[in-house]
């Protein structure tokens, strides 16, 4: 449950950071995202017209991957199977996210991460202070191109590992920067809905006809 101090700084970074669409245009927007390779009762149909359900595995294998994108387009996805810790997040951010986002931005850029504890210990709170322009923790519509992309391999069936991590590369890497726009550019009316709903989560959802236009010629 939301605290009342949780709340109110919710509100407070909202207001502040109420930028107009624009100003979005230089921000990396990164988290961590984790897919199974299949995930519950797999429904079947029998001859005599009845319901049953296959099993499945009990420990489904997943994989794990560190994304980020920006208006310039996405960053090199980093896959990983071990559960991350700040190490492995410090060691990602050195390898995978300074030297591109200079690329893409010089040094005129700003970052939006989640609150994850791995995010926000002593040692990543030093690092980033030394070494990234500028950090924004909250409303990240990340989590809303992830679920675009899980909806996508559903699609495309991968049936092993190596198999999954090939065509979420595959995919991650054919998105366009136009395709997203929508999501950078939200950022503006995600401010603005925090602070309409007096800081508590919002929910958010793209307009499925713009995102169709984008992604249909995939």
């Amino acid at each position: 449950m939301l605290s009342e101090k949780n709340r109110f700084d919710h509100i407070r970074w909202a207001k502040k950071h109420k930028y107009p669409k624009k100003e979005w245009a230089n921000t990396v927007l990164l988290d961590k995202m984790l897919i199974w390779l299949s995930r519950g009762r797999i429904r079947m149909w029998t001859k005599s017209n009845k319901k049953r359900f296959a099993p499945t595995t009990k420990h489904v294998p997943k994989i794990h991957a560190w994304a980020a994108f920006s208006s310039m387009g996405t960053f090199p996805l980093c896959i990983f199977t071990q559960n991350m810790d700040s190490d492995l997040f410090l060691q990602i951010m050195e390898g995978h996210l300074i030297a591109q986002a200079n690329v893409f931005h010089e040094d005129n850029w700003r970052l939006v991460m989640g609150n994850d504890p791995k995010h926000t210990s002593r040692k990543v709170k030093v690092w980033l202070s030394q070494n990234v322009p500028k950090q924004i923790q909250d409303l990240n519509p990340i989590e809303n191109l992830f679920g675009w992309v899980k909806q996508e391999l559903i699609k495309l069936g991968p049936r092993s590992i190596p198999e999954l991590k090939e065509k979420l590369e595959s995919l991650w890497n054919r998105i366009d920067p136009a395709f997203l726009r929508p999501y950078w550019e939200s950022m503006t009316r995600r401010c603005q809905m925090a602070v309409d709903n007096d800081g508590y989560p919002i929910k958010y959802r793209l307009s499925i006809t713009l995102i169709y236009k984008i992604v249909k010629s995939f």
